[in-house]
């Protein structure tokens, strides 16, 4: 205090109330204030009292008490997750006064005091309700007081769980579909991602989502990874989910042609029915045939000569691969003569009689009855020395099984045909008939 007329004896009061009081010379006094007099805002009375003889009460001097200005050191915790629900926020710093308020993102929140240098606010489930960022500040009322800097408190994005996915696989083209994903940690802003490549995605709620799946992404047959991804902060990408895309199971409802003569040239097998995909192929009695795919109803084959040389039956079946697919049923082809044919008749063949030279005529006689009616033959002409067969139209022994034919245009009871070449083994008019490559004894002929 500095004034004047202060003696020894003098002491400064405080609201009327005495206090220690310090002599320094006539003009200055000093005075213990303790913390309690200063704990609340407002303003205080000071005076000098002198005591007797003389002496007196000075005049008043108003003292102010103001609330400090706040600061925050820290945020405990500094950041939490999304949609995380309500919970209690500590602030650490200085200046705090009992009525200071925590403020986020200026509006003001529950608050208790604990101390000068520590808060706790009560913070809502919708203030954290979305991913970002808050300013945390401290309000103190006047007189003083006012409003510290703001300290940032972030709210990360859960990282999402691994998916569960309904359907989790469907039929190859079978078209656009919605997919239900569920799980774990979405947001509002989390992506379902189909073999990494964003789909528009509706947010259901924190563990469950739904994207659109277009006809393209579902158009041919394999495997999709679907997972999740959230942004940041925070987030990131959930392990993936496999999605199948299945190959249908395909069926045949018939065959074009359905019969041909055994023995006759190779031709394409039309095969009708469902559910064929590009990678079907056609089997024949169970093996593989080269097969071209026209559309979801249909496929042609190539069947080989060698395919219908025995009469009988023949299985067709389609074969489409995993995922999905399988075999379908069975269709019979039948290989034989057509009812209008005249029935085979067995022939004996008379062949050469021992010239190994070039060129051999084989004789086709009827055993029974006669060659009148059939218009052609067809045979086989397997040497016995090495089992090869001969081709008539490259005039060559090969391995392969071929079909050699001809007009009978005379109606005569006999029929003709010449084999050139040398056969295998034969250097010598001396070789036997054997190593000379003599045809079998047997055939049959047919009509054409």
């Amino acid at each position: 205090m500095n004034g004047s007329g202060f003696g020894p004896a003098s002491v400064v009061r405080w609201n009327g109330s005495d206090r220690t009081t310090a002599h320094i010379s006539a003009t200055q006094l000093t005075a213990a204030i303790p913390a309690s007099d200063l704990a609340a805002t407002g303003s205080a009375s000071i005076t000098v009292f002198t005591p007797a003889p003389g002496g007196g009460t000075s005049n008043a001097t108003t003292f102010a008490i103001n609330n400090p200005a706040p600061a925050i050191t820290g945020l405990s915790p500094s950041s939490a997750p999304a949609a995380s629900g309500t919970f209690t926020l500590t602030v650490n710093g200085s200046g705090f006064v009992n009525g200071s308020k925590v403020r986020w993102n200026g509006s003001d929140r529950t608050t208790f005091f604990v101390s000068a240098t520590q808060l706790t606010a009560t913070i809502d489930s919708g203030d954290v309700a979305n991913a970002g960022t808050a300013p945390v500040t401290v309000f103190n009322v006047a007189p003083g007081g006012g409003t510290s800097p703001a300290s940032t408190f972030t709210i990360t994005n859960a990282a999402p769980g691994t998916p569960t996915l309904s359907p989790n696989n469907v039929i190859a083209g079978s078209g656009a579909l919605t997919l239900t994903v569920d799980g774990t940690g979405f947001t509002s802003a989390s992506k379902v991602r189909w073999n990494g490549q964003d789909r528009t995605t509706t947010f259901e709620s924190a563990t469950r989502l739904t994207a659109a799946i277009s006809a393209a992404d579902v158009a041919a047959a394999g495997t999709a990874n679907v997972l999740v991804f959230t942004p940041a902060p925070g987030g990131g990408t959930s392990p993936a989910a496999v999605f199948t895309v299945a190959n249908p199971l395909p069926a045949v409802s018939a065959l074009s042609p359905s019969t041909t003569p055994a023995h006759g040239a190779a031709f394409t097998l039309t095969v009708t029915g469902s559910n064929f995909v590009q990678a079907s192929i056609v089997r024949w009695n169970g093996l593989d045939r080269p097969t071209t795919f026209v559309n979801s109803g249909q496929l042609t084959a190539a069947v080989t000569a060698a395919d219908i040389l025995t009469e009988g039956t023949a299985d067709v079946t389609v074969y489409s691969p995993a995922p999905g697919g399988g075999i379908s049923g069975s269709q019979a082809f039948t290989i034989g003569t057509p009812a209008t044919t005249p029935t085979d008749q067995l022939v004996a063949l008379t062949g050469p009689t021992g010239q190994p030279v070039g060129r051999s005529r084989l004789v086709f006689r009827a055993t029974t009855g006669n060659l009148s009616g059939v218009s052609a033959v067809s045979f086989v002409i397997r040497r016995v020395s090495d089992g090869k067969y001969w081709n008539g139209a490259t005039g060559a022994w090969q391995a392969d099984v071929f079909a050699n034919g001809g007009a009978d245009s005379d109606g005569d009871l006999t029929w003709t045909y010449e084999v050139t070449g040398r056969p295998a083994g034969c250097s010598s008019p001396r070789r036997s008939k054997s190593r000379c490559g003599r045809p079998s004894a047997a055939f049959r002929t047919r009509a054409r």
